[in-house]
């Protein structure tokens, strides 16, 4: 269930960030670039940049240089059970 290797893109999306919580709850900031999160949870690159775009266009997350920032995780977790 927690593996970040299994799964849609979405499910490795939800499992990589709440493993890196404490509560999956409020804002969330993660240091890290596209090509370092498409290898730790075994995907592509393009694929993870499409849907994190795909993610910022909805308002769910914010892109800046090698960093990810979640204003709501519940939000974020809504959209990718979507």
């Amino acid at each position: 269930l927690w593996n970040t290797h299994i799964g849609s893109l979405n499910e490795k999306l939800a499992n990589f960030f709440l493993l890196r919580c404490i509560k999956p709850e409020g804002a969330k900031k993660l240091q890290i670039g596209m090509e370092e999160l498409a290898e730790l949870i075994n995907e592509t690159r393009i694929n993870v940049s499409r849907k994190l775009n795909e993610l910022q266009d909805k308002g769910v997350i914010q892109l800046k240089r090698k960093e990810i920032f979640i204003p709501e995780m519940t939000d974020f977790l809504k959209e990718l059970q979507a």
